[in-house]
């Protein structure tokens, strides 16, 4: 991995090999299903203004953004001044090692 910038020889001539092309799920940028955010719930009466400053972004029931892709989640959070925390983590407890069978 120190070296995937180094550029690759092929018949046609060099070129930059894309580590990330080789593995499907990295750099996946759109989502399994589209989520649903009820936290960023607007007032119905803003859907016409939403659409209009959101045309790729859908909304359930006229209140309930829905995203398709990181790119327009992301785009959307930034746009609005909204930032991303990680999620929480539940712990489920520790677990101990077992002996061999």
């Amino acid at each position: 991995m120190q070296e995937s910038d180094r550029p690759e020889r092929c018949d046609c001539g060099d070129m930059v090999r894309d580590y990330g092309a080789e593995r499907p799920n990295v750099g996946n940028r759109e989502y399994s299903r589209p989520i649903v955010s009820h936290s960023l719930a607007i007032n119905p009466s803003q859907a016409a203004e939403h659409r209009r400053l959101f045309p790729d972004v859908k909304l359930q029931d006229d209140t309930y953004p829905v995203f398709d892709s990181y790119r327009t989640h992301d785009a959307y959070l930034k746009k609005i001044g909204a930032v991303k925390k990680p999620q929480k983590v539940r712990n489920r407890g520790r677990r101990l090692a077992t002996q061999g069978k």
